[in-house]
């Protein structure tokens, strides 16, 4: 399956980027992109340097995942699109990155654009209209028009055995979002 990755160069955002990873690590796509984020690799040395220290999601894929990804400047992303070669474009992150988006809607069907948008807000761009739609922070207003996505860590990071065997008191965190004494 030929798929067009369009990401922000904007620095880390954990559903996009783990959107993507797995992509990468699925072994079953071959990606076009604009952006491939150096942080996703093992090899990345300033992996201090990002939010949270890059807490656990990356600087895990090995380099050789990306024999299947292609960096392409936006002339191509364009003539490729023109051609009709993708089978699925997907913005990671629309509020972060939404260029060609009118481009692409003249060349491929609503189903076949699949747009992420995981920000802490409940506001929809206006695109939901025209393409398949992901809300992280979806809400009953617009639950008509997008569909439902959450995050979660890849299995492929660790294995269970491992987090079976770690001594915690609770599995998931005690944690009400509206109630910011309970974080």
């Amino acid at each position: 399956m030929k798929v067009l990755v369009l990401a922000s160069s904007g620095g880390p955002d954990y559903l996009a980027d783990l959107f993507f990873c797995e992509l990468i690590h699925s072994e079953r796509y071959d990606i076009d992109t604009n952006h491939l984020p150096p942080y996703f690799y093992s090899d990345f040395a300033q992996a201090s340097s990002l939010y949270g220290n890059g807490y656990t999601a990356f600087t895990k894929l090995d380099r050789a995942k990306s024999t299947r990804v292609n960096l392409l400047d936006t002339e191509r992303i364009l003539k490729c699109v023109k051609s009709s070669i993708y089978d699925a474009v997907v913005y990671t992150s629309i509020w972060r990155f939404s260029d060609h988006f009118d481009e692409i809607c003249c060349h491929m069907p609503k189903k076949k654009i699949i747009v992420l948008d995981g920000e802490d807000h409940t506001k929809v761009a206006s695109i939901a209209l025209r393409a398949t739609y992901y809300k992280r922070e979806l809400t009953k207003t617009f639950e008509e028009i997008c569909l439902p996505i959450s995050f979660t860590y890849p299995s492929y990071f660790t294995s269970y055995k491992y987090i079976e065997n770690i001594a915690k008191s609770t599995v998931i965190a005690p944690c009400f979002p509206y109630f910011k004494g309970s974080y």
